[in-house]
């Protein structure tokens, strides 16, 4: 399972990595390192890559750098992750859109 290319309404995400994927497994985080990008393409001419290796912690503004996770290569794969969403005052869990709400805990 996986989200498409997105900003997301919190100031801060945090992602702790839990398993490992060298380059050329699939399954790094894709950030964009400018503001205005949008989309795989806009994101990929300028971006960070982020490969997943247990135990480290990435943290950075969700809302000012469009990012995406690339598809794992091998189909018997397993990508975990814990993502955490941090909000303040400025920038409330209430102004999280529906349709993410929805991806992560279901229609329930």
């Amino acid at each position: 399972m996986r989200y498409e290319a997105h900003v997301d309404s919190n100031p801060l995400q945090g992602l702790l990595y839990v398993t490992d994927h060298p380059p050329g497994a699939g399954g790094e985080l894709v950030v964009a390192q400018c503001y205005d990008a949008s989309g795989i393409t806009q994101i990929e001419e300028n971006s960070a890559q982020i490969y997943p290796k247990a135990g480290y912690l990435v943290l950075f503004d969700a809302r000012k750098h469009a990012h995406y996770v690339r598809s794992l290569r091998s189909s018997d794969a397993v990508r975990v992750v814990a993502a955490m969403n941090f909000y303040t005052p400025d920038s409330p869990e209430s102004s999280r859109p529906t349709d993410l709400t929805k991806h992560l805990f279901g229609d329930d």
